[in-house]
């Protein structure tokens, strides 16, 4: 009886360590195929570190923290950013695309701390007073505050009336649809770098559309505006003289 108890203590006892022996086998497969350094593996893996990294991936996760709306332990309505562009015009914002979803920000979100190019130069020669930065991208659906592509100078009236149209965009996102929208701003008043004008727009267009996580269409809308000059401070042209203007005609909107 005895025997019969010390083989089958010796055989759980062989079993036991031909387990272990396959765990360690097993485990070694598991690291053999982590490790794989085949070429075209090495490849993809430099391409995704590539894309990871470049510039644009950079911003997005930028965008994303600054929409997360978790503050201080406090969740608050948040904007997912599902994809945006830009595009400049000699450094000038000049388009911004982007689809979103969630929930609008608070009022006040993402508020201009950037100046836009050429803020300077427009300030040493004209009344800034009622001169705006105005979002490309709205600020409440996202649009950063912090990002010159997306800012441009424009008087009060011009950002109060893009603002009017920029709610039934807002709107939409919050009954839970995908909100498409893009702006367009052109530059006309000159083509002289060296003039201030040169960084003022003169026209500025803003549309949106929403759909449903399906892809149904819901509803769309559109604005667009001239942007006058404001007052200049001390300059020998007069902005509000048509034939002193110096305008662009290839800039045509």
């Amino acid at each position: 009886m005895m025997n019969t108890r010390a083989d089958k203590k010796q055989e759980n006892k062989s079993k036991s360590g031909q387990s272990g022996s396959l765990q360690k086998k097993k485990s070694g497969d598991v690291a053999f195929r982590m490790a794989d350094n085949r070429p075209e593996i090495l490849a993809q893996r430099k391409l995704q570190a590539m894309a990871n990294n470049s510039p644009q991936a950079k911003i997005a996760t930028q965008l994303k923290a600054v929409s997360s709306g978790d503050v201080d332990g406090v969740v608050q309505r948040q904007i997912d950013i599902h994809y945006f562009g830009h595009q400049e015009d000699d450094g000038r914002a000049s388009h911004v695309e982007a689809t979103v979803s969630g929930a609008t920000l608070e009022a006040g979100a993402n508020n201009p701390s950037e100046d836009p190019v050429g803020w300077g130069e427009l300030a040493e020669n004209f009344i800034m007073d009622d001169v705006f930065r105005m979002h490309l991208w709205n600020g409440r659906l996202g649009g950063p505050g912090d990002k010159a592509w997306n800012l441009t100078p424009g008087l009060r009236d011009v950002n109060t009336s893009m603002a009017d149209e920029e709610v039934n965009a807002q709107a939409e996102v919050n009954d839970g649809n995908m909100v498409d929208l893009w702006t367009d701003v052109a530059y006309g008043y000159t083509i002289d770098d060296e003039d201030p004008r040169y960084y003022y727009p003169n026209h500025i267009s803003f549309n949106w559309r929403s759909q449903t996580d399906e892809g149904d269409h819901v509803d769309e809308g559109a604005w667009q505006s001239i942007v006058p000059l404001p007052d200049e401070a001390d300059m020998d042209w007069d902005p509000n003289n048509p034939n002193d203007m110096g305008l662009d005609e290839t800039n045509a909107w």
